[in-house]
């Protein structure tokens, strides 16, 4: 039986069609533009095919209520345009099948849980940090929500003595996602991260920063493990001095936690919230038999 999965971003969307075992058969990827256009081209892809059920993976926020009126669809997101779509509706409507949707950091948290760094982890926390910061927690592979989902990118962080950026977020200014995403290191360094180099005093910061806010975590959810994903949130520049900072944050109270089997990357890449929405669907299946 064929299930689709779809990983939706800011820039980019995914459409996948597969299997329960986490088997792509094909895929398409396609640039983010207005949501008729975009969403419209994932439903012909995914229509192709003899579908029993749908996932989706899509930037937020979301309401993930299902007693919600809006259910499945994105409310306040500052991504143009996007603010009141119902991105499950639509897809459901236009493929005639079951469709489960949950935000794209919760869908890599799923695929990372059943196929990669966090199989066999009781509790899991999946942060990306990139052109946002998401995450998403876990415990036995169930995502814990209630008529919100976790919003880790908005956390409150310690502003650092020496750092007087005033943050990037449009709703809270200097929180984690206002300081330390893509973004904010390209507004607040003048070039893209991927262009500062092993050293540059963006990484020293923004680890001291990051590092706040994964002590806070822990502090509150206490994963058994935290894998940290996205473009920024991979970057080889960034830790080293994470782990550095880390340390300081955490050995004072939480001596016996060891960072290198805590802090994790992720083992699936870029695949993480497709093969989660693909497993997604796979549960959306077994529900709606």
């Amino acid at each position: 039986m064929l299930l689709g999965a779809v990983e939706g971003g800011g820039t980019w969307f995914r459409a996948a069609v597969g299997h329960a075992d986490g088997t792509i058969q094909r895929s398409i990827r396609l640039s983010t533009t207005a949501p008729a256009e975009t969403l419209s081209a994932v439903a012909d892809f995914l229509a192709a095919y003899p579908l029993t059920a749908v996932g989706i993976g899509c930037f937020g926020p979301l309401s993930l209520s299902v007693t919600a009126a809006d259910y499945g669809g994105i409310t306040a997101t500052p991504k143009a345009g996007w603010s009141g779509v119902d991105i499950r509706g639509i897809l459901a409507q236009r493929l005639q099948v079951p469709v489960t949707i949950q935000t794209d950091v919760t869908a890599a948290a799923i695929g990372e849980h059943r196929l990669g760094a966090g199989q066999g982890a009781e509790s899991l926390t999946y942060l990306t940090i990139g052109t946002g910061v998401g995450g998403a927690f876990l415990v036995k592979g169930q995502p814990v929500l209630s008529q919100l989902h976790p919003e880790m990118g908005h956390l409150p962080v310690r502003r650092q003595p020496d750092d007087d950026f005033p943050g990037l977020c449009p709703f809270h200014g200097d929180c984690l996602e206002g300081m330390v995403s893509g973004p904010a290191l390209a507004a607040r360094w003048g070039v893209p991260g991927e262009r500062l180099p092993v050293g540059h005093p963006a990484w020293d910061l923004s680890a001291r920063i990051l590092a706040d806010g994964l002590a806070t975590l822990l502090a509150v959810i206490a994963p058994d493990r935290l894998i940290l994903g996205g473009g920024v949130g991979q970057n080889p520049a960034l830790w080293e001095p994470l782990h550095r900072h880390l340390a300081v944050a955490v050995r004072s109270y939480w001596p016996r936690l060891c960072l290198e089997d805590w802090l994790l990357r992720p083992e699936l890449g870029d695949q993480s919230a497709l093969l989660g929405a693909l497993l997604m669907a796979s549960g959306a299946r077994r529900g709606a038999g």
